[in-house]
């Protein structure tokens, strides 16, 4: 909440961000690193008491720079040196 207040009041914003991909057993499947990121969106549900769902909210977020990581695989460093081949 802090970040997204930051933003609207044009405090500094870019942040380096880490999101996790569990399995069932909560092992990282996928690790996602974003540089320099902001938040553009957020979107909450209104909470309903009578509805017995879990709420879901959503955070948009831009970056500058992206890494993706499968299974402890640099997935860009693989492309980099495929594609330079």
């Amino acid at each position: 909440y802090e970040w997204m207040r930051g933003v609207e009041v044009g405090g500094r914003f870019r942040r380096s961000v880490t999101i996790f991909h569990l399995d069932r057993r909560r092992m990282p499947q996928r690790i996602i690193r974003l540089t320099n990121a902001w938040p553009i969106e957020w979107r909450a549900p209104d909470l309903n008491t009578a509805d017995s769902n879990y709420p879901v909210e959503q955070l948009t977020l831009a970056y500058e720079g992206i890494r993706v990581f499968v299974n402890s695989i640099d997935v860009q460093s693989t492309i980099d040196t495929v594609n330079s081949l």
